[in-house]
C-alpha cells in the first residue's frame, strides 16, 4: 500500500497539500455520504502517516510502519472537519468542478442578544452543527442548486415556512450537541522514556495536575447557593446557551466563591504504571476517569500517557536493532589501542580491540537490542558503528612523525 498514491500526491507535496488531498477524499469516501468504508481508513492511515515530519521520514526510508497504536480513522477526520467559512467556500466549490462559485455567509449574533424569545424558543441554537450544514449544501446535485436559483422569489413568499424548517433544524443540532457531549474527552500526557526503561520494562509513579470541581460551591462559582437563579434565556435546559455557558444558572449579585476560579480547582493526582518491554516510540496507554472533571459530562476524562524515546546523542532505534556511535581517535585506531564501554540501561558492555580495524564496518552483538513489544523474549541487534576523529593540523606530533608515516604506508617522497 503506497500512501502517496492512497492520497494522489507525489513524493515531493507540501504538507498542505497533504492536508488538502486528504479533505477532499475523506469527505468522498466517508462512510455516512456512502464511501466505501475500508478505502477511508486506508487514506487516513495514509495521512496520519504523511502528515508527521519523523512518520513521513520513517515511512520513505522503511515504508509500512506499524498501524496497531494508530489513532482512529473517524477522529482524526471529525479533528480536521470543524469548517471555517473559507473551508466551506473552498470544498464546496472543489466537489462541483466547473460549476459556478456558492459563497456562503454565516452571520452569528451578539452575545446575550436575546431578541424576541417568544417567537424563537430555539434561537440559542442559531449556530447550530456546521457540519450539518455543511451536508446539507454539498449533499444537492447541480440540478438542486440551479433549482434553488430558479425558486429564489418562491422561497422569499413562504418565509414562515423556512423559518418552520429552522426550527426543525435547530432542534435536530441539538440532538447532535448532546451526542457530541457523550463523546469520552482525553487530558493528554507526555512521558519521557530513556533506553533502561524500554529494555526493562520499569515501573513509574506518574504525577500530573488535574482540573476539578470545586467542593465549596459544587462547581457554580456561587459564594452562597441563593445568589444563583435559573437562567431566564433557556430556563436552565440548554448547554449550548451562551448566556449561561450552558451552566443553567445566572448571577444575581456580585459574590463569588472564593476557594476557586469558575467552579475549578487545581489538584495533583498520580497513577503507578508499568512500562512494557521494547515500548514504541510515542505509543499511547489510556487511563480511565484519573483525568480533569468535565463538566459536560459530569465524569471525569480519560488520562492519554504518549510515551516519548529520551534517548543519548549517540544512539538511535530503528525497530528493535539500537545503533550507537562511537567516537575513536585516529592514534588509537592505527595503533590498534581501542577499549570503550558501552552501558545500555543496567548492562554495561566492553568493546576491545588490540589491532587495527576498519572503521567503515560494523560490529553487530546479536540479541543486544530493544525486546520486540509484546514479544519481550524476542530481541534485535545492537549494532555498533565507529566516527574516525582525526588530530588538527597544527598537532605537533602529526609534523614529528610525518616522514616515518610515509614510510609505513610506502609513500615516496
Amino acid at each position: 500500500m503506497n500512501y502517496y498514491e492512497l492520497l494522489e500526491i507525489n513524493k515531493n507535496a507540501t504538507e498542505d497539500e497533504i492536508k488538502k488531498a486528504y479533505k477532499k477524499l475523506a469527505f468522498k469516501y466517508h462512510p455516512d455520504r456512502g464511501g466505501e468504508e475500508k478505502k477511508f481508513k486506508e487514506i487516513t492511515e495514509a495521512y496520519e502517516t504523511l502528515s508527521n515530519s519523523d512518520k513521513r521520514k520513517n515511512y520513505d526510508l522503511f515504508g509500512s510502519l506499524n498501524t496497531d497504536n494508530m489513532t482512529n480513522p473517524f477522529d482524526i477526520f471529525n479533528q480536521m472537519f470543524q469548517f471555517s467559512d473559507n473551508d466551506i467556500d473552498e470544498m464546496v466549490n472543489s466537489t462541483f468542478q466547473g460549476s459556478p462559485k456558492i459563497f456562503i455567509k454565516i452571520h452569528k449574533p451578539p452575545m446575550n442578544s436575546f431578541g424576541d424569545i417568544n417567537n424563537n424558543p430555539n434561537i440559542s441554537n442559531i449556530f447550530g452543527n456546521m457540519t450539518n450544514l455543511f451536508e446539507d449544501i454539498v449533499g444537492n446535485s447541480m440540478n438542486n442548486i440551479n433549482d434553488n436559483q430558479n425558486h429564489n422569489n418562491q422561497n422569499n413568499n413562504n418565509q414562515n415556512h423556512n423559518n418552520q424548517n429552522n426550527n426543525n433544524q435547530n432542534h435536530n443540532n441539538q440532538n447532535n450537541n448532546n451526542q457530541n457531549t457523550n463523546k469520552e474527552v482525553y487530558d493528554s500526557i507526555e512521558i519521557k522514556v530513556n533506553i533502561d526503561d524500554i529494555i526493562n520494562g520499569n515501573k513509574k509513579k506518574i504525577k500530573f495536575s488535574i482540573n476539578d470541581i470545586c467542593t465549596s460551591c459544587n462547581g457554580t462559582s456561587a459564594y452562597d447557593p441563593n445568589d444563583l437563579v435559573l437562567c431566564l434565556y433557556c430556563s436552565g435546559n440548554n448547554k449550548g446557551c451562551r448566556a449561561c455557558s450552558g451552566k443553567g444558572n445566572m448571577f444575581k449579585t456580585d459574590r463569588r466563591c472564593n476557594k476557586c476560579r469558575n467552579g475549578v480547582i487545581k489538584k495533583e493526582n498520580s497513577v503507578n504504571i508499568q512500562i512494557p518491554k521494547g515500548i514504541p516510540d510515542e505509543h499511547v496507554m489510556i487511563i480511565k476517569n484519573k483525568g480533569s472533571f468535565n463538566f459536560n459530562t459530569k465524569t471525569y476524562n480519560n488520562v492519554k500517557l504518549i510515551f516519548k524515546y529520551d534517548l543519548e546523542k549517540n544512539i538511535q532505534i530503528f525497530g528493535t536493532s539500537i545503533f550507537v556511535y562511537i567516537n575513536i581517535k585516529l592514534e588509537n585506531l592505527l595503533t590498534g589501542n581501542i577499549n570503550e564501554k558501552i552501558k545500555l540501561g543496567k548492562q554495561t558492555l566492553e568493546l576491545t580491540f588490540d589491532k587495527y580495524i576498519d572503521p567503515t564496518e560494523v560490529v553487530t552483538y546479536e540479541g543486544y537490542g530493544i525486546p520486540m513489544y509484546k514479544k519481550d523474549n524476542q530481541k534485535g541487534d545492537l549494532i555498533v558503528k565507529f566516527d574516525v576523529i582525526y588530530p588538527k593540523t597544527s598537532n605537533v606530533n602529526i609534523n614529528k612523525y610525518q616522514k616515518i608515516f610515509k614510510k609505513i604506508f610506502d609513500i615516496s617522497e
